[in-house]
This record gives structure tokens, sequence and C-alpha cells, in this order.
């Protein structure tokens, strides 16, 4: 996994990156992961500056796929609510911009069990499946 350091309000904060191929072909599957030592805000609130912060941060990783072709995977973790895993898809507009990625989210939608088991196996593939949160193969 792979860190992306992002800023909301002056807020340092840090969320999870695992890239993998997508079910259907060709495309990256970016998986956003909320970790539980981030400092700051959450990734679903700064859904766009973690986008943006992923695209600047990775570039070499990132390119190999045109934007419409990225899917944007949050993955959060609810232990103490008795939630093992939750996942959702965010479609955002993504342009350059003056100061780096211009990300206009569009919609959040729920992750279906056909993609659910594909990021499933991926990430048990890459050793990114931590059962228990904090417990990551982290770079």
């Amino acid at each position: 996994m792979l860190l992306v350091r992002y800023r909301l309000g002056g807020r340092p904060s840090l969320c999870g990156l695992t890239l993998a191929a997508l079910p259907e072909g060709e495309g990256i599957l970016a998986i956003l992961h909320e970790l539980p030592e981030n400092p700051g805000v959450s990734i679903s609130v700064a859904i766009d500056r973690v986008i943006a912060a992923a695209l600047t941060q990775h570039p070499a990783l990132l390119a190999a796929a045109p934007f419409h072709r990225i899917r944007w995977i949050e993955r959060y973790y609810g232990i103490e609510d008795g939630i093992p895993e939750m996942l959702a898809e965010t479609v955002a507009d993504i342009s350059p911009g003056p100061d780096g990625w211009q990300v206009r989210p569009k919609d959040c939608l729920p992750v279906g069990s056909q993609l659910l088991r594909h990021i499933r196996r991926e990430l048990a593939r890459l050793g990114d499946d931590a059962e228990t949160a904090g417990c990551f193969n982290i770079h």
C-alpha cells in the first residue's frame, strides 16, 4: 500500500492507496483506504483533495490510464461499530488546473457484489487485505 498525504483546512491528513487492475480489462482500480492512523480529516470529507493528491504524488503509476478509466474506491473500516468494511465508488470530473489537479466529485455509488469480490481478491493478492485496521503492508 502506498501513502497519500493531503490537507484540508491546514490539517495534515493521510490515507492509503492500492492500485489494481479493473476486472473488465484496461484501466486502474484506485482503492483509497481510510487509515485509523490518520491524524487529520477523513477521506469522505476531503475526497477531492485526496484524489488530487494521489494524482500528484503517484503520477507514474496513475498515468497508465486515462482519467475515465480510473475507478476511485473509498474503503472505510468501522470495526468499533461492528461493521468490518464499507466501500463506495466516487465518480468525479478531473482536469488539470493552475495549481495542480481540479477534482469535482459528481456522485458516490455503492460498490456492487461483483466488484466487491474482485476488490477483495486483488487486495488479498497484493497483501493489503488486513482483517483488522492498522495491519497493512505500507511502503
